[in-house]
């Protein structure tokens, strides 16, 4: 946890206010889990986001819980929060006095969804991030015919302010990753696509209720293959392009391409030559799966979310890896924002 001064000037550390304003919609779309602490990615996760009128960000804590954060709020807003030192220790990092007045105050809730599945928007909800990677595509497998590719790697889009309140559904559909294959020479299998929506219980056609992106293909084996080409962000205010897979010559196996992040694009797996085989592509930036390296046997599978797995080459035990699943993610915003002053503070 990062440690505050009390009672003196708030001066925000330089990597927190880089960590802060990569959470920040406003400020750098779809990079906002370069911000979140390594928890399980299927526990939600609470955030209060302190910015000034001109837009600067002056603090973001995360919450364990959402009653520790309505604990902080009720205190905040009714000016008893700088008399009680034990409150700003429930945000990670710590709150200090020394923020000062004139800062907007919002709360915000983010989950990681897998599968298939709906939830309910909180009471108070007034706008939603709605965000989906496609899944990665399994690696060729060839026991002496030709050379095994790499697959291609998912794609990412998002779909950020879209207006949704509280009670509204939300629905969401993500890809499994394509199935391994084995001996040879076999085909590996495309990853499937996912979709997250706030209009209805299918894939959306606007970016104005929702994001979908497609899962990478398959890498081919034996004579004259191809590698597996990326998956895309389909629908969405954003999107980015995962990695390609690696092809091969001279009797080698491509590594798996790096699914696409959702501040960049993944990384095409490296290609495969003579008896060199190729390494996984890396995802991208901040939360892309990594490709995984092609080898002589049997091929890890591609990192979730979207990394494709690389080729396998052997004698009949070779086995190419799963593609990494893909994934979904929504954030709800709660109403209202709340402005302080000095007062409020008790300052």
């Amino acid at each position: 946890m990062i440690a505050q001064q009390r009672h003196t000037p708030f001066v925000v550390p330089p990597g927190l206010l880089a960590a802060c304003e990569l959470a920040t919609r406003g400020i750098v779309p779809a990079t906002r889990a370069q911000a979140r602490l390594s928890i399980a990615p299927a526990r939600p996760q609470h955030y209060l986001l302190a910015r000034r009128r001109n837009g600067n960000v002056a603090w973001c804590g995360f919450f364990r819980t959402r009653a520790q954060s309505e604990r902080f709020v009720k205190a905040l807003t009714s000016g008893e929060l700088s008399l009680h030192p034990a409150l700003w220790d429930l945000p990670t990092p710590s709150w200090a006095p020394g923020i000062g007045g004139d800062v907007a105050y919002e709360f915000s809730t983010t989950v990681t969804a897998t599968g298939a599945g709906s939830t309910t928007a909180s009471a108070g909800t007034y706008k939603a991030d709605l965000e989906a990677w496609g899944a990665g595509g399994s690696g060729g497998s060839t026991v002496s015919n030709g050379v095994a590719c790499g697959a291609g790697a998912g794609g990412y889009a998002g779909s950020f302010g879209i207006a949704v309140t509280g009670g509204s559904a939300i629905y969401w559909s993500v890809g499994v990753g394509g199935t391994g294959v084995t001996g040879g020479p076999t085909n590996g299998n495309a990853g499937g696509s996912s979709w997250i929506n706030a209009g209805s219980n299918s894939s959306p056609g606007s970016s104005s209720t929702g994001a979908a992106a497609s899962g990478g293909s398959g890498g081919q084996a034996g004579f004259n293959a191809h590698a597996g080409t990326a998956g895309s962000g389909t629908v969405g205010s954003i999107g980015y392009t995962g990695g390609s897979g690696g092809g091969a010559v001279g009797g080698a196996a491509g590594g798996g391409g790096g699914g696409a992040g959702s501040g960049g694009n993944g990384t095409t797996g490296v290609s495969g030559s003579g008896t060199t085989n190729g390494g996984g592509g890396a995802g991208g930036s901040p939360d892309g799966g990594s490709g995984s390296a092609g080898i002589t046997g049997t091929t890890a599978a591609g990192t979730q979310p979207g990394g494709g797995s690389g080729a396998a080459l052997g004698t009949g035990s070779n086995h190419s890896g799963n593609g990494g699943n893909g994934m979904a993610r929504y954030t709800f915003y709660i109403s209202p924002v709340v402005w302080t002053n000095l007062a409020m503070l008790g300052m």
